[in-house]
């Protein structure tokens, strides 16, 4: 089954710890190492759900010296709000039908 770039955006977002990411990554960068010790999760977990977001598009990595940080791609997540706010009119309208 080939995932389209929204298929990947909306699997991503599921997990409340790609969501925590997400959350952490709105005010600075960070690693999956300093992640993964803020909420005492491994950093092979940490990984996972990186790939996952980063596969999405919503974050990006760049590698500095041996650690990778990652930064949030606010385009993307601009993205989901604008199919949330086309979704929520067509939800809408459906009742003045």
């Amino acid at each position: 089954m080939n995932l389209t770039q929204d298929d990947l955006l909306f699997r991503a977002m599921k997990h409340p710890t790609r969501r925590a990411i997400i959350a952490a990554l709105l005010h600075h960068e960070s690693s999956a190492a300093v992640f993964a010790a803020e909420h005492e999760i491994t950093v092979a977990a940490v990984m996972k759900h990186l790939k996952a977001l980063e596969d999405a598009g919503v974050i990006t990595g760049t590698k500095r010296s041996r650690t990778k940080f990652y930064t949030l791609n606010k385009e993307r997540l601009k993205d989901l709000q604008d199919w949330q706010d086309l979704e929520e009119v067509d939800w809408m309208d459906s009742f003045l039908l």
